[in-house]
């Protein structure tokens, strides 16, 4: 498969498993293991190898982060991605997004909100920052019909969330 891409799988064996993805860089590019964020128990490992078979990339979960290579395919090329996990189970995803990856993800709970004229409601915005990102993140809502106010929100780079006000 010609990268970017994204894949999916399931350990079911751990300790015997290994889940094999050939893949073709055009260009450098990181990885990003999703087991964690999906609510899988599994505590993945992930390598890369080259061509010839020697070790690229390798990163094990660590805490409760799933593995992040930011540079995971360092040159045009083909690349083999082995996913294991030594003691538990579960389903993950993985992607490469050659190069292109955005700097973070929200997501906004609840994903809609009741409103009545002259009432307020509240959203959470959380982020998952990605590898290197630290700073303050600041939300704004664009595009909004011209009766609906949302005040700007700021994510301060100590936490992950911000209210923003409907």
């Amino acid at each position: 498969v010609t990268l970017p891409a994204a894949f999916s799988g399931r350990i079911a064996a751990p300790g015997t498993q290994i889940d094999r993805f050939r893949v073709r860089a055009l260009r450098p590019a990181g990885l990003e293991l999703y087991a964690q964020r999906l609510g899988s128990a599994l505590r993945p490992k992930v390598t890369v190898r080259d061509a010839k078979g020697a070790v690229v990339a390798e990163r094990t979960m660590a805490g409760e982060e799933d593995p992040t290579l930011g540079n995971a395919f360092p040159a045009a090329g083909e690349y083999v991605v082995e996913v294991s996990s030594g003691e538990t189970a579960g389903p993950y995803c993985w992607e490469s997004t050659a190069g292109m990856r955005p700097d973070f993800a929200l997501t906004a709970t609840p994903d809609g909100v009741n409103l009545a004229p002259g009432h307020r409601g509240v959203l959470v915005v959380r982020a998952t920052r990605r590898e290197g990102i630290s700073g303050p993140i600041v939300v704004t809502v664009r595009d909004a019909p011209p009766w609906l106010s949302v005040d700007p929100g700021v994510i301060p780079p100590d936490d992950d969330k911000a209210l923003l006000l409907v």
